[in-house]
């Protein structure tokens, strides 16, 4: 697989991978007034920060309709050393929920080490260490480009075809642009799973063929006062589930050659 390639000349197909927390709760007037100064008090970590904003419309029948802007959060970024106007790290925190993603995967280790620490330090400096959660979602984003015609193109190259992911109707067709969406539910070790698969290849004008595999696991339930307050241990448990599982449905679905190709298994 010579011909294939991935995205910021990575030796990996994986893009993109974020954690993301629910809150049981909206956060309060309180701690959202904590959070005012929260680009400041990141400022060490994520050096650009964008402040996020919603508009509460007020209509009445006399006078115009008026929008008053309310402080929605923040958006914290980590810009990549050599080439700035792309980003290694990105951390979001809204009233209803917060997320750290890696748009610069090196690899599982360090990925949930430096997330962890990340929003370690968010719930410390915004003083939220007691915000409980609801759900803990891991979102993975495999992404591979390949310089084929669509007349060399073989769905066998790059997947198992017999795979239960696959329809008939792809198999049958057996051509380059091709859409599924599934998601089914899972119970493991008294906790409540759902997992979301979109895969799809498409063809942007005047660029290679482009394969994309969208993977989030959800925990929706899980063990009894798990989600009571922020808590490394139970993150790096949940999101290593998370991991495994996706590294299950990767060597379940791709060729033997793609899975050397993607260093998989390594």
């Amino acid at each position: 697989m010579d011909n294939v390639h991935f995205d910021r000349k990575a030796s990996h197909s994986l893009s993109i991978v974020a954690v993301a927390l629910v809150f049981s709760e909206e956060l309060g007037k309180d701690q959202l007034k904590r959070l005012q100064n929260l680009n400041e008090e990141m400022q060490d970590l994520f050096p650009k920060a964008h402040k996020k904003e919603s508009f509460n419309f007020s209509i009445n029948d006399s006078a115009p309709p008026t929008a008053a802007p309310k402080f929605a959060g923040w958006t914290l970024e980590i810009p990549r050393s050599e080439e700035p106007n792309l980003l290694d790290w990105q951390l979001d925190i809204e009233p209803t929920k917060c997320g750290i993603r890696t748009l610069s995967y090196t690899g599982w280790s360090d990925f949930i080490e430096n997330a962890l620490h990340y929003l370690s330090t968010l719930f410390e400096r915004a003083d939220i260490q007691t915000v409980s959660f609801d759900e803990l979602g891991v979102q993975f984003v495999d992404r591979f480009h390949w310089n084929l015609s669509n007349e060399e193109y073989d769905l066998a190259k790059f997947f198992k075809p017999d795979s239960d992911l696959f329809s008939e109707s792809i198999r049958r067709r057996n051509a380059p642009l091709w859409h599924l969406f599934q998601g089914w539910k899972e119970h493991t070790d008294g906790r409540e799973y759902i997992e979301n698969v979109n895969l799809s290849t498409n063809h942007p004008p005047e660029t290679t063929h482009r394969t994309e595999i969208v993977h989030i696991i959800r925990c929706i339930k899980g063990r009894e006062g798990e989600g009571d307050q922020f808590d490394t241990g139970i993150i790096r448990e949940l999101c290593g589930h998370a991991h495994d599982l996706n590294k299950k449905l990767l060597n379940d679905i791709l060729s033997e050659q793609a899975i050397e190709r993607i260093g998989l298994n390594k």
